[in-house]
């Protein structure tokens, strides 16, 4: 039997055929190696100094650039068109806006005040077509002015300017904060500079798009007023359509995958309400309940407690489900500790169970009433889809269009797609695995108790079913299915999101090709992917910057291990272990936890090393105090021996007629047990002199 075996990482792929004997006589080898080697192709990634970015990343910005760049041409074209048709300009030709001797920002300014000709008309508003200015694509309007970003909080800081001086224009070349230098001239005088675009990395000149509309509106208030015959009301309108219209933002329910389950459906949105309640359900049921030494699931009946009134918070704690079910205080959740159950939601540690439901219940409920939501609530389809419309729509216009088609009375459509607007639904993000058709389907299976792959068993669905599977499933088993699949491209961008992952298992399917040409068909594969294929560069970035702290670490720990020690840890083994000890050793300040005594660097690399750190602190702490137990054990030896000295010689000398105490000695006037006691004390015992 032979088997092959692939280890795959983002940058190389080692392999190695084996063929295994099936009978073999005892003393003789059961196997050989027929072949190895590895297979070395670079990553769809680039390291510089600002760390690794994707290959396609930088590919995606050149090609927007390029895009941008396009659609701009595009635009002053037609404007062009649309000045030579008004009287503004000769012609459309490419080059009619480019007229030396005008400055167009100064021409802006001006427009508000005087009569501007055909050529400065057309010359100001071409500018402000060619540099239109930041328009947010995000749901919510009032994102333009929020400061989300570099470019936000600029544009907002330029905003609060616009209030003064009225216009963008008269904001940049009369306010004094855009002045960067003053030159001086040949006659003596001096002429500030101003800087009125950005620069890499400074967003301070940043204008919004909302504004500069606004700019090209009073130019046209202000011409007409001055009796312009060339600003008419049809040359501002198809002006200001052509110059800043944006295309809608394209809507993701293209790019959302099928439903394993339901074929002809899509995925679920992940903040859907059935999803959601899938969701809490099946962690519902896999919770495992501990009273004392007995363990049990959750009834049915619980099921119900816990999921009755669902969407009533966005967060489901344990606490919450313990006050549901009327749980005693000596029955725990496996797994939660006690002082973590009002903390950690049931569904994610960092995450909220029913945070959509909730949203959309405070919506209707606190606009249209209890009644409202109730009634909905009793309809999760409606819901379902009117979440999904949110979710994967990002043009409020599409989202408006959508929940049309949804049957939802006109006033709550009205409250979603207000709230859509203002950005309270931006939550709702992301897709699930299944359908909200099946994850209907399996919730009543669920509600009685059983685990997920019995309640889709239970409606005739194969839990195990995923898109991959379903992409190399061939219809063929064994060496059969491996033919096809390695002579047809099964590995999609569709199936594999990540250019990383890809790249890798693209590249291993042809290691496995080359190696079946040479080999012949394994009668195995096994596989194994390095943990950094399925983690991205964010998460691969992270690691290596915890790698290299810890190596600094290191670096520091072994100066001051020079300093203290007087040499250098040895190599090998031996080193680490010796830098590991003095780690714990400044990390307890020298001391000793158990008895907290000082304990000498000398010491510390005498004492045999255990593998437990605990132990190895119990270790460091007996031979630190071994001396302390020595000396303590001699002075109380050396006391009992005086005592008992002190003792006799008080009866001895005990006066007939002293009065017994509480303790039954008597005693004495004049203190002569305490003197005796005293010279006693005076002349200790030569062996025991220096215990003391």
């Amino acid at each position: 039997m032979r088997v092959l075996g692939l280890d795959g990482g983002i940058a190389s792929i080692g392999w190695a055929m084996i063929e295994i004997a099936d009978e073999f006589e005892e003393g003789a080898a059961k196997g050989k190696i027929v072949g190895a080697g590895t297979w070395m192709f670079d990553p769809p990634e680039d390291k510089g100094q600002a760390g690794t970015k994707l290959r396609s990343a930088e590919r995606r910005m050149f090609r927007g650039q390029r895009r941008v760049i396009r659609r701009r041409r595009q635009r002053m074209n037609v404007l062009r068109g649309i000045f030579a048709q008004h009287g503004l300009l000769a012609s459309s030709d490419r080059d009619a806006l480019k007229i030396p001797g005008f400055d167009p920002w100064k021409l802006r300014a001006a427009g508000l005040e005087r009569v501007l000709t055909a050529t400065e008309l057309a010359v100001a508003l071409g500018h402000i077509a060619r540099h239109r200015g930041f328009k947010s694509n995000a749901k919510g309007a009032a994102a333009n002015a929020d400061d989300r970003g570099k470019m936000l909080k600029a544009s907002a800081e330029t905003r609060e300017k616009l209030a003064k001086f009225g216009t963008p224009a008269r904001t940049l070349i009369e306010d004094d904060s855009f002045v960067v230098r003053e030159t001086a001239r040949r006659d003596g005088s001096s002429e500030r500079v101003r800087r009125l675009r950005n620069r890499d990395g400074d967003y301070s000149r940043s204008l919004l798009r909302d504004d500069l509309e606004a700019e090209v509106r009073a130019i046209f208030r202000a011409q007409r007023r001055l009796q312009s015959a060339l600003a008419t009301a049809d040359l501002e309108k198809a002006f200001v359509e052509t110059a800043f219209f944006q295309r809608p933002l394209q809507d993701s329910e293209a790019m959302i995958g099928l439903c394993p389950f339901e074929p002809t459906q899509k995925r679920a949105a992940r903040r859907s309400p059935s999803f959601e309640l899938f969701r809490f359900l099946s962690r519902l049921n896999t919770l495992t309940l501990i009273n004392g030494r007995e363990t049990r699931r959750l009834t049915p009946e619980e099921l119900g407690k816990a999921a009755s009134d669902f969407g009533a918070t966005a967060k489901i704690s344990f606490s919450n489900v313990r006050k549901k079910l009327g749980l005693a205080p000596a029955i725990t959740f496996d797994g939660v500790r006690a002082d973590e159950e009002a903390k950690r939601d049931v569904v994610a540690r960092s995450g909220e169970a029913a945070a959509g439901t909730a949203r959309l219940r405070k919506l209707i409920a606190g606009h249209h009433g209890e009644i409202a939501w109730r009634a909905l609530a009793d309809r999760p389809a409606i819901l379902d889809s009117a979440a999904e419309v949110i979710s994967f729509r990002d043009d409020l216009d599409s989202i408006a269009k959508g929940l049309d088609a949804v049957a939802i009375e006109p006033a709550i459509r009205d409250t979603l797609l207000k709230a859509a607007s203002e950005g309270d639904l931006d939550l709702f993000t992301g897709a699930g695995h299944i359908s909200v058709k099946a994850a209907r389907a399996i919730i009543p299976g669920l509600l009685q108790g059983l685990t997920y792959d019995k309640a889709c068993a239970l409606v005739g669905f194969d839990h195990t079913a995923s898109r991959e599977r379903q992409a190399f499933d061939v219809g063929a088993t064994g060496k059969e299915a491996l033919s096809r699949i390695l002579k047809e491209e099964r590995i999609s961008r569709d199936l594999i999101g990540s250019p990383t992952a890809r790249k890798a298992l693209i590249e291993m399917v042809k290691q496995v090709k080359a190696v079946i040409e040479e080999q012949g068909l394994p009668d195995r594969i096994h596989v194994e992917l390095a943990r950094d294929v399925g983690k991205s560069i964010e998460e691969r970035a992270e690691i290596e910057r915890g790698i290299e702290k810890r190596n600094r670490q290191k670096d520091k720990l072994r100066q001051l291990f020079v300093e203290k020690i007087g040499r250098p840890p040895q190599d090998g083994q031996r080193g680490a272990e010796e830098l590991l000890r003095f780690e714990l050793w400044e990390q307890q300040n020298g001391r000793c936890l158990y008895s907290d005594e000082y304990i000498s660097p000398a010491q510390i690399m005498c004492s045999p090393m255990s593998r437990h750190r605990g132990a190895y602190h119990r270790e460091i702490g007996r031979e630190a105090t071994a001396e302390r137990d020595l000396r303590r054990r001699q002075w109380e030896a050396y006391h009992r021996e005086i005592g008992r000295e002190a003792t006799a010689e008080a009866r001895r000398f005990r006066p007939r007629g002293s009065k017994p105490s509480a303790c039954g000695c008597r005693r004495a006037s004049g203190g002569w047990l305490r003197e005796i006691i005293g010279l006693a004390l005076e002349t200790p015992k030569a062996a025991n002199s220096e215990s003391l």
